[in-house]
């Protein structure tokens, strides 16, 4: 094994919730290019990751999220990176290709929704 099993556990152990940032302390690039790429490896239980990650920098549009973002809205200005996590809904893709006319609509809607 390449890893001590034990720091694995206690990391996978340890919660935090953090309820406020520092805004003047960011993470470094590199530190955070690592997070971003362990997570888009991360397996899907169909080994099909159907998730791609969001990373919004861009002060103004922080602000126009902060009114629907209702689990960061306190936190969106402050945080060094906001990441919205993106995924797909294959099951309703499957399902539009075995419907068609308004059945294939409505799902359409469900996956824009």
């Amino acid at each position: 094994m390449f890893a001590d099993k034990q720091a694995v556990l206690n990391a996978f152990r340890f919660r935090h919730a953090c309820k406020s940032y520092d805004a003047a302390k960011k993470i470094p690039a590199d530190d955070f290019a690592y997070i971003l790429e362990t997570a888009r490896l991360s397996p899907s239980s169909f080994g099909l990751e159907s998730w791609h990650f969001l990373m919004v920098q861009n002060r103004t549009l922080r602000e126009e999220l902060r009114d629907i973002a209702w689990g960061a809205a306190e936190k969106i200005m402050d945080c060094s990176h906001f990441v919205i996590l993106l995924a797909r809904t294959l099951p309703c893709r499957r399902i539009i290709k075995k419907k068609s006319g308004a059945a294939r609509m409505e799902c359409r809607l469900k996956l824009l929704g």
